[in-house]
């Protein structure tokens, strides 16, 4: 009902100003203009209204019998995604809840952790790397493996770990020694301690 309102006044007005001025033009040829005007505005407006009624009631019809038919075969294709995603929501689901559950605990250890210390010295890069390396030696805190000056590495090993020291020049009076072992042990301790007594110890000079 709406569509067909809709309609019949979209058409009023055109209809009506169509059938008022061709209406006005032919009462002119037997009477005056402005009895012309009065009888052509008049039958003009009767026959618009008639006239668009008629044609939105056809209007509407026409529309009616042109509207395609709903699609059987996009209908079937639209409850077969609605299957899909359901389905894959209660794989989802299913997935989460294995996820959750908890896992038999294991006593063995599948990843090595490694414990990282990091130390700024008051001294230059040649003498750090010596103190670090004399440290390695006074301390007995395990066997020398390597030494590198020139990039800045030491490594030796203990009875328990492996520890790994890079020395890092900063400014050019200040070195970063980053020491890395498999636990914080009393070795890594010693060399650290080691380092800051001799930083202290230059610096009372």
């Amino acid at each position: 009902m709406k569509k067909l309102l809709h309609l019949f006044f979209g058409l009023l007005l055109p209809l009506n100003l169509l059938f008022m001025i061709t209406a006005t033009l032919y009462f002119k040829l037997d009477y005056s203009f402005t009895q012309a005007m009065r009888l052509g505005v008049l039958s003009g407006f009767f026959i618009g209204i008639v006239v668009s009624f008629f044609t939105a009631i056809i209007l509407h019809i026409t529309r009616k019998w042109k509207q395609p038919e709903p699609n059987i075969h996009k209908q079937k294709k639209k409850r077969k995604k609605k299957k899909e995603l359901s389905k894959r929501k209660k794989v989802s689901k299913e997935i989460l809840d294995s996820s959750s559950i908890p896992k038999p605990f294991s006593f063995e250890k599948d990843v090595q952790t490694t414990h990282k210390q990091t130390i700024m010295l008051l001294m230059d890069y040649t003498l750090a790397f010596e103190v670090a390396l004399h440290a390695t030696e006074e301390e007995k805190t395990g066997r020398l493996t390597s030494n590198n000056a020139g990039e800045g590495h030491i490594s030796l090993n203990t009875k328990d770990e492996h520890i790994f020291l890079s020395i890092l020049s900063l400014t050019k009076h200040t070195t970063q020694v980053m020491i890395e072992s498999d636990k914080n042990s009393v070795g890594t301790r010693k060399i650290i301690h080691y380092l800051k007594e001799k930083e202290f110890s230059f610096l009372q000079y």
